[in-house]
């Protein structure tokens, strides 16, 4: 009777094990092709998992054009899927879509999604990550402007890939959290060596933010973002995966 109890612990155990190593490798996710995206994209939606909603603010009206939709990306040129869009047009627009984590990215967790920018001038356009919100400490910046892409991290700037232009390839962004406030950035371009660097933040990302401001009005000024997701460090599942593998070896000795 022992014996049974003790393989039904552990055949439990596995079976918990493995569900864990299956479900925690989407801790928060959302992308444009979600149906609560099907009738637009607008203030307080929420689509997806492990996000808060959406606060989208511009000052659309009169001569100044801001708004923000659900569009192929190819519109605007590098290919990310279906994707959230953006425009500000002329100078003086001003367009910002702002969204939490439900809590701050933690150790060994991934914070990443993608980015479609075509042209760069008039205007600007990019992301900011947050900590205590978008009032709170702006940690770090990615601006498209004046034939520049800038990154921004504690007030030191620095262009990334040469500043070579591409209307063609998106960027992927991955901010992984080590410990402390060291982070690993990495932003993949295809055609380009990957930008890679451990950075010390001012605090805990718990939220970010897109922004357009004061571009042309051509469909290649626009910006869009697409495959927001937070997911376990690789290393991380993989010992969860060793663990349930572990226990149906014990319980397999046992028999």
């Amino acid at each position: 009777m022992k014996k049974q109890l003790l393989i039904s612990g552990f055949a439990l155990t596995t079976f918990l094990l493995a569900q864990s190593a299956a479900t925690a490798s989407s801790i928060a996710s959302d992308n444009a092709s979600n149906p609560t995206y099907s009738g637009g994209w607008s203030s307080g939606q929420n689509g997806g998992t492990g996000f808060g909603a959406w606060s989208l603010a511009n000052n659309n009206g009169g001569s100044l054009f801001a708004g923000n939709f659900i569009a192929p990306s190819t519109q605007i040129g590098p290919n990310i899927g279906t994707a959230f869009q953006m425009y500000a047009n002329p100078g003086g627009a001003t367009n910002v879509a702002n969204r939490s984590l439900t809590g701050a990215l933690a150790t060994d967790q991934i914070f990443s999604f993608d980015l479609s920018v075509n042209f760069r001038n008039p205007g600007d356009r990019g992301f900011r990550l947050f900590s205590g919100g978008p009032s709170g400490t702006d940690l770090l910046d990615f601006e498209v402007m004046n034939d520049r892409y800038i990154l921004t991290i504690g007030g030191s700037s620095q262009d990334l890939f040469g500043n070579a232009y591409s209307g063609t390839a998106p960027f992927s962004f991955s901010f992984n959290q080590l410990g402390g406030n060291d982070v690993l950035v990495s932003v993949v371009r295809p055609g380009f060596t990957t930008f890679s660097q451990v950075a010390n933040l001012a605090g805990s990302i718990d939220s970010f933010q897109l922004f357009i401001q004061g571009t042309g009005n051509q469909d290649q000024a626009n910006i869009g973002a697409n495959g927001f997701s937070v997911v376990p460090e690789p290393s991380s599942l993989a010992l969860l995966g060793m663990g349930a593998f572990g226990a149906v070896a014990f319980l397999r000795r046992r028999k």
